[in-house]
């Protein structure tokens, strides 16, 4: 699995420094929707009442149906992230997009 360890950790002393965080990849809409569509979804747990058994389902919600798709659409012309599935079996459970909103899109 992708070490991703440092990525709520850099969230987290940004928020309490009042800073700015990019977060991006080499195309910055796949990966990245995947960072912050997981940024959004704890942010909403930890100051929301969001009950944490909830986050995967508020995951699917944003990346199904929130704006990276479109971005994604814009950007390909296929409204899918340009994931295959043995590449997403190397991320971590919260970094991966659902079935049916991945597959072998050029980028």
């Amino acid at each position: 699995p992708k070490n991703v360890d440092i990525f709520p950790l850099a969230e987290k002393i940004c928020r309490r420094a009042y800073g700015i965080r990019v977060t991006g990849c080499k195309s910055a809409k796949d990966r990245t929707s995947m960072g912050f569509t997981l940024e959004q979804g704890q942010l909403l747990v930890n100051n929301h009442n969001i009950d944490r058994h909830d986050l995967q389902d508020i995951l699917n919600q944003f990346r199904r149906n929130g704006t990276s798709i479109e971005n994604a659409l814009a950007n390909t012309g296929i409204k899918a992230y340009a994931f295959s599935y043995i590449q997403l079996r190397t991320f971590p459970e919260y970094y991966r997009a659902q079935p049916g909103t991945y597959g072998n899109v050029q980028t």
